[in-house]
């Protein structure tokens, strides 16, 4: 069964259809808040700043005969801070090393591919803001090496980012059907990253004061970099003016969020799964329901994201690829262990996998998207997935099997239920979508499993 090919549509007249959004603040679950909520959320982030514009930070490094490294520790009160106006910015030294440490948690890696968008744009935010201060601190000669050094920092850091997400993402596709993908993944993230700074530079061009402060109390917050980082983002999401993706070829930035989104949320599924410690004793009625769940984030997914047509038929090959091949490593486990001459109790593997059941699930539950009462439609598979284990526990052709023992019974403790509204409330940006949210009241201690 094309699972990738038969769900596509499902929750269509349920569809987000919302433009991509990257700012950090509306990314949060915050719904609609108050005026107190954001001026308590700005102060935050202004105690936050001066809390490092506080702190010490080194000038003056130069590097010894005998190879040590010397440096003088430059730091400033909080009255200094305060008394900041943007007059005193002309030679004050930027402090690269906070820029760097930040940075150290912005690299790509297999726990993190869905956040390519908020990484890209965090990175985006950074050059444009520290090409600000640089402009302002910093004349003729003195100016054009801070800039190298600007470009340094950012531009290794991208083109790492770039290296490991094309690698981490490109490995996925190639496992699931789709090759050849990684030169194209690198070339786009490296794209999207430029069209995103050039966004921001014409927009603080357009709004140079941006953040407000100009002409304030507050205007000792232009020398906080990081501080008014966030302020361009915010400001740039705020004012709407999502650029236009200029991506012809290879792969934009939904896409990326897209694919990355995907390879995330099937990291740890069934018989993958990294953190369980690779569980091989599900039984068909569970592994199909932890695959109808991961089938309805993919039909989600590829509903909400405005994906181009080519990366949408690869995403949908990866992912019928995907399905099948946890369906074919269930049914080689048990003829492993069945043909094993060292395991002493063959019954508990003698009959084989079911493939066309846990097709029928993963398909049911695929569907409950499109019903006009989903909470009803989804309830309804999952009692009879349930119903069907729970009766196999106590069919005598069935019940000495590995995969119905009591044991390996994981449906009370997995949080299928939860992990599926987490997706939800994170792929609607915190907008609701209540409606294809499962109700609290519902939960696999329905039925009970422990017989």
């Amino acid at each position: 069964m094309k699972v990738g090919q038969n769900i596509r549509g499902h929750a269509g007249d349920r569809s987000l259809s919302q433009p991509f959004n990257t700012n950090f603040l509306n990314n949060s679950n915050l719904k609609s808040p108050q005026k107190a909520e954001v001026s308590a959320s700005v102060n935050v982030h202004k105690e936050e700043a001066l809390r490092r514009m506080m702190s010490p930070i080194l000038v003056n490094l130069s590097k010894k005969e005998d190879g040590t490294i010397s440096f003088d520790k430059r730091s400033y009160s909080q009255e200094e801070v305060l008394a900041i106006r943007e007059s005193d910015l002309e030679g004050m030294d930027i402090n690269w090393a906070s820029l760097e440490l930040r940075l150290t948690n912005r690299n790509a890696s297999a726990s993190s591919t869905d956040n390519i968008a908020n990484d890209l744009d965090y990175l985006a935010s950074q050059y444009v803001q520290f090409s600000q201060r640089i402009k302002q601190s910093y004349p003729g000669e003195e100016q054009a090496d801070q800039f190298q050094k600007l470009e340094t920092i950012i531009g290794t850091q991208i083109e790492e980012y770039a290296e490991s997400f094309s690698t981490i993402i490109g490995g996925f596709l190639e496992n699931n059907g789709v090759s050849g993908e990684q030169t194209a993944l690198k070339a786009s993230v490296l794209s999207q990253f430029q069209q995103r700074k050039e966004q921001y530079q014409t927009f603080v061009e357009q709004n140079e004061n941006f953040a407000g402060i100009r002409g304030t109390a507050d205007e000792w917050l232009l020398a906080d970099n990081q501080f008014m980082a966030e302020q361009l983002r915010h400001a740039y999401a705020k004012e709407n003016v999502e650029g236009q993706d200029k991506e012809n070829k290879g792969y934009g930035m939904e896409d990326l969020a897209a694919v990355g989104i995907l390879a995330k949320e099937t990291r740890n599924v069934g018989y993958n799964s990294r953190q369980l410690g690779y569980n091989k004793h599900k039984s068909e009625e569970e592994f199909g329901v932890e695959l109808g769940l991961t089938a309805m984030k993919f039909s989600l997914l590829t509903d909400t994201y405005d994906i181009s047509d080519s990366v949408k038929t690869k995403l949908g090959t990866a992912f019928d690829t995907f399905i099948d091949k946890q369906n074919q490593k269930a049914e080689e486990y048990i003829i492993n262990r069945r043909n094993d001459p060292f395991t002493r109790d063959k019954e508990s593997y003698a009959v084989g996998w079911d493939n066309s059941l846990v097709s029928e699930i993963v398909s049911s539950m695929a569907g409950s998207l499109g019903e006009n009462d989903f909470n009803a439609a989804f309830k309804q598979v999952v009692n009879t997935a349930m119903q069907s284990y729970a009766g196999k526990t106590q069919d005598e052709q069935t019940d000495s099997l590995s995969r119905y023992h009591p044991y390996h019974n994981t449906w009370n403790t997995a949080n299928y239920i939860g992990d599926w509204n987490r997706f939800v409330e994170r792929l609607s940006g915190g907008n609701g979508r209540d409606d294809i949210k499962v109700s609290n009241h519902l939960s696999f201690s329905t039925v009970d499993l422990s017989i």
